[in-house]
């Protein structure tokens, strides 16, 4: 049993629970309502990996907000857009098809009344291609759902998204952005600068 002090529950997107160094066995419970198998939790036991669903590393990068940009990086830029409302299903195709799972539309689209939230498409031709979204948290930016189309793929695409995104963040004045990485994605952050911070395996409460 996970009890109220060890447990945060995200009410809206990414409808995650957090909690740290329990057994998959473990019955999530708050109150009255249990959280078995009905959400995804993130684990940082290295121990439980046999049972998880996915491992990923918790991974952050601090930067400077007088940051200046690679030359040639508007031309990049400028293929980035805010999507609006009614982009969202192709959106939603995209970053489906990028991951290899299915995209919960309903939760995605709250972020479109979160003044903290943006979600970004990178277009070619108008198409979208690649996705992102990002998330103020005081002074951290964090990166979620950054993919690329596999046909689209090896371009180049997903380190000028992250070029983007942390020029955003010095916007933004944060001092610092965050992610979850895959195995496969690890090189090209570490690359970017970002540091480990803690493993996260993740699977269905």
């Amino acid at each position: 049993m996970v009890n109220n002090q060890n447990l945060f529950v995200q009410q809206a997107w990414p409808n995650h629970i957090w909690a740290e160094n329990f057994q998959p066995t473990t019955i999530l419970t708050q109150g009255h309502h249990s959280f078995e198998g009905k959400v995804t939790a993130y684990l940082d036991n290295e121990e439980n990996a046999q049972t998880t669903k996915s491992k990923l590393m918790l991974m952050s990068k601090v930067i400077d907000t007088t940051i200046t940009l690679e030359q040639n990086a508007a031309d990049v830029f400028d293929k980035i857009v805010q999507i609006k409302p009614n982009e969202l299903s192709n959106w939603v195709k995209c970053c489906e098809t990028a991951f290899s799972y299915q995209i919960e539309k309903n939760s995605t689209a709250q972020l479109f009344h979160n003044k903290n939230a943006q979600i970004w498409a990178y277009k070619i031709d108008q198409e979208i291609v690649a996705t992102a979204i990002s998330f103020k948290s005081n002074n951290t930016l964090g990166t979620h759902q950054v993919g690329v189309h596999p046909n689209y793929r090896g371009q180049g695409i997903a380190r000028n998204f992250m070029l983007f995104l942390i020029a955003h963040a010095a916007q933004l004045g944060c001092t610092e952005v965050s992610l979850q990485a895959s195995r496969l994605g690890m090189p090209m952050y570490q690359k970017l600068g970002f540091e480990k911070l803690i493993c996260l395996n993740k699977r269905l409460a």
